[in-house]
Formats: C-alpha cells, structure tokens, sequence
C-alpha cells in the first residue's frame, strides 16, 4: 500500500513539509508530485548529493479547471546534478481522488487498531467531502501517520464539544473547514514557531462553532479562557484629579483663572479695543466708546454668569437694569445697560484687519486662536477618571452659518460640538468644532467617526481608560483599533448594517425577551440583547471577554457590558442638561460669540469640578451656589474701581461699597464760600443759585433745604466717619 497525505488546497492555510530524502530518486520523486499546484510557504529538500531550496510553492486555481496544479519556483541551482533534477518535475499524477479515499481508508484503520465506526465514520465523511479540493503527496509513513493521528485527537476534542452544546447547533453555523482548523490546533499545540499568536489564543474546541459577517469575519460562540494577570489594556496609569498648578487653586475666581486665563483675557481685550477703534465715529459722544479693560471684561463676564445663575439669560435687559425696585443691584452697579449691550456687541476674539485672509484657509479664524488655547488649558490641568465617554453638543443658533447643523430629536439648530467627557465627575477634556469640510490647508481634516476619535482621544492615549461611545462613533475596526494601537478599551452600540454584524444577531424571531446572544473574536466581543418582543440592541465591547450576566439586574437579565454602557452613556448629556439650565447665552446673530458662550459654560463646570476636588469642606457644592460667588468674584475688581468715580450718583455709589464691603475715606470740614450755582434739591424749575454747599457730599443747596446742627453733633459725626476710614 502506498503511504499518502493531503493538503487542502486553500491560501489562507499554508502547509510546512521540511522533510529529508534518502536517495536522489526520491527526491526527483517528491518533486515530481509537487509540481502539480502551488502550496505555500518555502519548502527545503536535503539530500548529501542535492542541494535545492523550493521557495514560492503556493496555491493557485485555475479558472478554467476545477484541478489545482503545482508549480516550482527553484530559486538556487547550485549543480548540474540540481538542474537535471529540477528538468525532471513534470510527472503527472498517478493517484485519484477515489483511490485518494480508499488509501485514506485503510491508513486510518491502521492508526485505529479496532475499527469503531463512531469515530471513523464521521471523519471520513468531513475529509473527503469534497475529495476533488484535496491533492495526493507520495511523501513518507512517518509524515502521514502523524497527520491522520492529529486529525483523530482533533475530531474526539470537537465532538465532545458538539455534544454538550446539541442546544446551540441550531443558530450556529458548523465549520467547513476543518482540515484548517485541526491545522492550526495541531501547530499550536506541537508549539509550531510558526503559528501566530493570536491564532493560538483562541483553542479549537473554541473555535469549532461561530457565526459568520456579510464580509466574512468569525464570531465563535465559546468565549476565549480568561487569563489570570490583568491585560495591560484595563491598567490605568495617570491617577485622576486636578493637576500641577490646579491642586493649589482654593477659590471659585482661581480655578476659573485656570481655564480662562490672562492670556486669554489680553487677546479678547486687544482684539475688542480694535474693533471699537473702528466703530468710533459712529457715536456723538467719545465717553460712549471708551475703551476697555481687563477688568471690565471679566465683570462682563459676571454678569453673565449672574444672569445665568438667575435663568434670566433671555431676560429683557431693560428689566434686569430696572430702577423701579424691580432690577437687581449687582447689575445696575457693576456697569450701565448701555456700556454692557456695547461690550457684547463689540467684543471680539480675533484680529478684524486680518480675519478676510484667515478666512480663506480657516472657516473658524474668529474663535480658532481663543477656542484651542481654552482646550489647551482644559487639558493641562485635570485628569479624568478610568471611564470617559465621547458624544456631541449642539449649541442653538439660528442665524447665518455654513457649518449649522439641525438635530432632528431635539428639532432644534445649532452649532454641532464633539466632546470628551469623564464619566464620573463630568469633566470635558477635550472639545472639536464641526466645521464641516474646510478649505485646503493645514485645518482641512477627515470628519469621519473614527478620524474625529482619533483626534479627541489624544489626552488619554495609551493610559488604560475605557471609552463609551454610541452607534454613530462605533466601529469593528475603530474598537481593534483602540485596544492594539492606543491601549484603550471601548464599549457602546453598534448599527445594524455594519458588515462585520452576522445575520443571527439581528434575527429577533424564536428569541426570547431578555436573553442574550453572545460572539468572540480575538479582540471584540459582540452582544445580541433582546429587551422586548421585535426588539433588539447590539453592543460591542473590547473590555468584556466572557458572556457574563449581571446578577444585580434581576429578570432583565443585562450583560455586564449593558451595565456598563448605561452607567457611563450619560456622561455628555449631563454636561449639556448643566449648560442648558444656567446658561450664559444670550440671543445673538454672531456665531463666534455664540461658540464663546459655550466656552464660558464648559468652563464654569470644570472650574467647579477643581474647587470640589481641592476642597476641604465635604459638603456638596451645588452648581447654582458656585455661579453666585464665582459672579460676585469676577465683578469685585471693577466694581472697586467704579466707586471712586466722583461724578456717579451718591445712592449708586453707597450701593456698590455696600456690594463690595469697601467704604470711601471721608473727613468732615467746613467749606468756604464757593463759586455760586443751582441747587440741586430744588431742580431746574426754580432755578435757585446759591454758594452754600454740603458739608459731607459738597453738592450746592440753598437755604430751604439746610438742616441745622450743632457742632457736638458735628464732632460726633467727625468721629464716625473717621472710625469708618
């Protein structure tokens, strides 16, 4: 009988034969058999008198013919005793198919030393199923024997796996290739340097049932066996909190300044001063254009914060500067109605003169300089906790825009924002602008899903966090991606009409309401839930390697996945349920100002989240309390330096030292005569000149409206008016 082996003629599993001929004639032999089709990779042949390596032997179909026929590439000839060996491959081939079986038949009934129809019957059937896909090697016993007794021990492992899982055979699509498997199995186990690792990860019996994707991707349905050591992909290594600068920060107004810093308000201050330069000549009156300073911008700033406290942001402005009773002093005191519609009108963040040329290159050249140097700073100074959660923000906006978007589920416009959130404290570490497509130039990008996490995952790259995303973002190749390329683990839903999704995963016929369908791939894992009847959700997750229930979730019966993808889903919605409620936007046509209202909302939120953090008191700081001081902060500079103009009104005047706790140093004397003038208790109808004047505010008043005083009465005021200096 003669020894035979095959191979199955498929690319995607190479064979390696290394074996030694022990005379010329074998060799020619072997060879000869060879020459009928290509199989990969390079095979050396040894004899004491030849000396050929064979490289580029692989596998090649023929279109025309279901036959596959071996070609050899000899890449060294090194005699001529080589070259008359090398003109002899072109034998035909002597065995069958059919007697390829029968061959088969007896070498297995040789290896089984009873024959047990059990175990080759089934065999059989699975080698030769396709008997005209295998070729016959004439190669040597040893090399036969060794493959057949590897296919036994295979096809025992698989079918010990088949019977315990006889429930599952059903949905699950069985394996038609075994021969690779078993292949593969056998390398692996035989410690084949060869093998790669990833394809010895994961067993065969783990291996032997799967679904199959649109494009040809593997879910098997035995999850992988759990290693003991954590994988590096779940080891945080920056510690979350505020960092460098940041610990020391104790005040609201500090950790403000962090975010919002002096650069920041030097540029906003310079960039306005020039843009009033330009609209001077539009106004009667030089004092109605003055121009402005660092302080008063960042007393604008507290005011709308104040207003935003208030939830008066869309407050007429006529009724938060009412002097009827009504108003609210911190307004009326900090600037009038007119200088604060002048500042928001005329405040700008980039160079007017030079924006038409940015512009060409740039579509967000009014906010780009300020915008990347806040999310510098939020970056700079905070580290998020071990879960963070990517999702988008629409700032409402109606005006004109070419980048405005319109979110259908809140049927609203607005300008789209991309955010990275912490998934605990809420912090946004990252931000991007939708711009749309850009110019050519240095800030035209690529707005697809996985370029746009690319670009915002860049403060956690490769520090072990765990990434939520939804279905709009997540992708089979985006998650891989992650978790090799950037040691970062991800989790979230996934669309439907993904290729990489198999088909049994979307059925939600004969599946029960809360149950769970689960596939495993090297690095994915894919989740089918049903959470009612019609209905089902798919989540993948590159953190979760087993089909683990959570037990907390009672007749629900959630994967640990879900759980987690819920807990940590709402990180980007909380943020912008925050900015929404004490909102400093104000009604504009102005996009770039409508962006900056944005900036000022993020940045009162993650000014709060240092103060808590660096906080020693434990009670619970509430967003509206923090607005409050941080607004009375923020005007305390400029409110200072207003009341030390002699020419505002003297009630306005004790209102502000009364908001700021600062009172004026004044000493009591007794006046002179004085050029005469109006009284001004009397008014202008009466028109009374007088030269008496008040010995306290030094106003004119005529004799009507003087009160008389003694002078220990006069000493005594002295005296407190000195104790309050």
């Amino acid at each position: 009988m003669e020894r035979v082996c095959f191979i199955k003629c498929e690319p995607e599993n190479p064979l390696d034969i290394n074996e030694s001929c022990d005379s010329l004639s074998e060799a020619e032999t072997h060879s000869s058999n060879l020459l009928k089709g290509k199989v990969e990779p390079d095979l050396t042949y040894s004899h004491p008198d030849v000396q050929m390596e064979v490289s580029e032997l692989r596998i090649k179909e023929e279109p025309t013919n279901q036959e596959t026929h071996l070609e050899v590439d000899c890449n060294h000839i090194k005699t001529e005793q080589d070259f008359e060996t090398v003109s002899l491959l072109n034998a035909e081939r002597e065995t069958s198919p059919s007697e390829f079986c029968q061959d088969l038949r007896k070498e297995v009934k040789e290896v089984v030393e009873e024959e047990d129809s059990e175990t080759t019957g089934p065999l059989l059937k699975r080698l030769t199923r396709n008997c005209s896909e295998y070729r016959v090697l004439k190669v040597y016993p040893s090399l036969t024997r060794n493959k057949i007794t590897n296919l036994l021990d295979a096809h025992k492992e698989d079918s010990d796996i088949e019977a315990s899982d006889d429930s599952e055979i059903d949905n699950v699509e069985e394996n038609d290739q075994d021969s690779e498997s078993e292949q593969e199995s056998s390398d692996c186990e035989s410690g084949d340097t060869g093998a790669s690792e990833s394809e010895c990860d994961i067993p065969a019996s783990y291996r032997s049932l799967f679904y199959e994707g649109k494009d040809g991707t593997k879910w098997y349905s035995k999850a992988p066996p759990r290693n003991i050591r954590t994988r590096v992909q779940n080891i945080v290594t920056h510690l979350p909190g505020p960092k460098d600068r940041a610990r020391s920060a104790r005040t609201p107004t500090e950790c403000f300044s962090l975010l919002i810093d002096d650069k920041i308000l030097d540029l906003i201050v310079s960039y306005t001063n020039k843009y009033i330069e330009t609209v001077k000549q539009q106004f009667s009156r030089a004092r109605d254009v003055t121009l402005t300073d660092r302080g008063e911008i960042r007393a604008l700033f507290g005011l709308l914060y104040h207003a935003g406290m208030l939830r008066s942001a869309r407050l007429h402005t006529d009724d938060l500067w009412a002097t009827d009773g009504s108003g609210i002093d911190i307004f009326i005191a900090t600037m009038s109605r007119k200088r604060f519609l002048f500042l928001l009108r005329c405040i700008r963040f980039d160079d007017i003169h030079t924006r038409s040329e940015r512009r060409k290159l740039d579509k967000l050249s009014p906010i780009r300089e300020i915008f990347e140097l806040f999310n510098a700073n939020i970056k700079e100074h905070y580290t998020i906790g071990e879960h963070a959660i990517l999702g988008e923000k629409l700032e409402p906006f109606r005006g004109r825009c070419s980048f405005k978007q319109y979110k259908k589920s809140k049927a609203k416009y607005g300008i789209k924002t991309f955010l990275l959130v912490c998934a605990r404290t809420f912090y946004t570490i990252n931000m991007e602008i939708y711009a749309g497509l850009q110019p050519e130039g240095p800030y035209r990008c690529d707005n697809k899903p996985s370029s746009i996490v690319m670009r915002l995952i860049e403060p956690i790259d490769k520090t072990g966090r765990n990434l939520t995303m939804d279905n709009w973002f997540m992708s089979i190749p985006l998650a891989t991606d992650l978790l090799v390329n950037h040691r970062i683990t991800c989790v979230g839903t996934i669309k439907k009409n993904e290729r990489e999704i198999p088909p049994e995963f979307m059925k939600t016929k004969g599946k029960e309401v809360c149950s769970s369908m689960f596939g495993f791939t090297e690095h994915v894992t894919l989740t089918s839930y049903v959470p009612k009847k019609g209905r089902v959700v798919l989540l993948v997750s590159t953190m979760h390697r087993d089909a683990a229930i959570d037990g907390e979730s009672g007749a629900k019966k959630n994967p640990e996945m879900m759980t987690l993808y819920n807990g940590t889903k709402d990180g980007v919605d909380t943020v912008d349920k925050m900015c929404g409620t004490y909102t400093v936007s104000r009604k504009s046509s102005r996009w770039p100002l409508t962006i900056f209202f944005g900036i000022l909302n993020i940045a009162a939120i993650n000014a709060q989240i240092i103060y808590k953090a660096n906080s020693l008191n434990s009670e619970p700081t509430f967003h509206r309390n923090f607005l409050k001081r941080l607004s009375l902060d923020l005007t305390k500079e400029h409110l200072a330096s207003r009341s030390k103009i002699l020419s505002l009104p003297t009630n306005l005047r004790s209102r502000i030292q009364w908001l700021t706790g600062i009172s004026e140093e004044r000493k009591i004397t007794v006046l002179g005569k004085r050029q005469a003038g109006r009284c001004k208790d009397c008014g202008s109808k009466k028109n009374r000149k007088t030269r008496t004047c008040c010995i306290i505010c030094e106003k004119l008043i005529c004799r009507e409206h003087v009160k008389p005083m003694c002078g220990d009465c006069l000493e005594q005021v002295n005296e407190q008016q000195e104790g309050m200096g």
